[in-house]
Order: C-alpha cells, then structure tokens, then sequence
C-alpha cells in the first residue's frame, strides 16, 4: 500500500533502476491485505525496496524492478 492506495502486481519487470531519492523501504508485512502505507503481504523481508516512478510503483523483486497498479479494490 502506498498513499492510501492498495496495489498489485501487473507481473511487468521495468528495466534500470530507481533515483535513491525516490527510494523506500517497506515498515511491515501482513499476511492479510496491506492497511497501512509501506505494508507488504508478498514477502517477509523487511527490506524490500520500492518508489513511485513515472512508469507507476516499482517493487524490487527477485533482483529486478516489478510494476505494480492499483488494484480494483482502490480505485
């Protein structure tokens, strides 16, 4: 979740890498659906990187970088 917003994966690898200044680093993992901003239920890994770029959200996964959407849920 990120700006209030859930999101999920579109399963698209973005090729680069993200502006550090735009980088973050999820707060907490749920096995539930994400409530909060910085929240995960993909992985346990508090260490997962994302940020908002203008190709959408990007999430570090398996060493590459994962467009993900809001989901039908958000919108």
């Amino acid at each position: 979740m990120v700006g209030g917003v859930l999101c999920k994966s579109t399963g698209e690898q973005v090729p680069g890498e993200l502006d550090e200044s735009v980088m973050e680093t999820v707060s907490s993992y749920t096995a539930a659906e994400p409530a909060e901003d910085g929240q995960q239920n993909f992985g346990r890994s508090w260490a997962t990187l994302y940020g908002m770029t203008s190709d959408g959200l990007l999430v570090m996964m398996d060493h590459e970088w994962i467009r993900f959407e809001p989901s039908e849920q958000s919108e």
